[in-house]
């Protein structure tokens, strides 16, 4: 109340210091959701307190915030904290917290979504919240917890190039092990039984697109052959973008 007060009164760095010794009262006796919200009510009064310029102190607040509500599951609520840590970092020219705070949002967008579609008792114990048990919303919720994995797992939301990298090998490795494992392929309009470096060869073409057309598959492992070099279209980009957000970031 007397943060509040403070606030009204327009001492909004005094109001600040209050709500951040609150925030930490809070989180030592793990009461996480208000443990969230004086952090987060911390971060505007700095915002207030800086007027345009928004400073380190509240963007951790923020972050702060986010990591409190995760822990009582409001992961709807985090996200939008770390949208708001990610977005101050970022103008102020922090980019390592501001991947750091953008990645987690996304990771809560997600854990949101799956809280939702498996209609979770968690959800219960989010303070004033409630959700439509609805299949139709459940299912947009699980399409959304689909969604956001893919991007997870692909390339970390932009912020993990090497995980794209880590991909395209996998993907390469795992198509040269099927061609290999089929024992045919075609070379010079004649069938023969592939070594392991023919078939890792020839799935690099492939993923690549390159097209020598020396080695050709044969039968259902044409399918295989289309798919990896379907998903080269959408994976080497992600890569290239991921690669070049990350390197920009670094040098900036």
């Amino acid at each position: 109340n007397r943060a509040h007060q403070l606030l009204d009164k327009d001492q909004p760095e005094e109001a600040f210091k209050l709500f951040d010794e609150a925030a930490s009262l809070y989180k030592r006796v793990g009461d996480h959701y208000n443990s969230a919200e004086c952090f987060a009510s911390a971060g505007t009064c700095w915002n207030i307190h800086s007027g345009e310029k928004a400073l380190f102190n509240a963007a951790s607040r923020y972050q702060y915030a986010g990591e409190e509500a995760m822990k009582c599951y409001h992961y709807e609520y985090a996200r939008g904290l770390y949208h708001d840590a990610s977005r101050i970092y970022e103008r102020d020219g922090y980019p390592k917290w501001f991947s750091l705070c953008f990645y987690m949002s996304k990771i809560c967008e997600g854990k949101h979504a799956w809280l939702v579609f498996s209609n979770s008792a968690k959800l219960k114990t989010i303070p004033g919240v409630s959700y439509s048990g609805s299949f139709k919303s459940r299912f947009k919720y699980f399409f959304n917890w689909l969604l956001n994995e893919f991007h997870y797992l692909i390339w970390g939301y932009g912020e993990k190039p090497y995980r794209a990298l880590l991909t395209v090998l996998s993907i390469i490795l795992l198509s040269s092990i099927i061609f290999y494992t089929s024992g045919v392929l075609v070379y010079k309009d004649k069938v023969i039984p592939p070594t392991f470096f023919d078939s890792l060869y020839f799935s690099i073409v492939t993923f690549t697109t390159l097209g020598y057309g020396d080695y050709q598959p044969v039968g259902i492992y044409r399918l295989v052959s289309m798919i990896e070099a379907f998903s080269a279209l959408f994976i080497m980009p992600l890569f290239v973008v991921a690669l070049t957000r990350k390197y920009l970031r670094t040098y900036y």
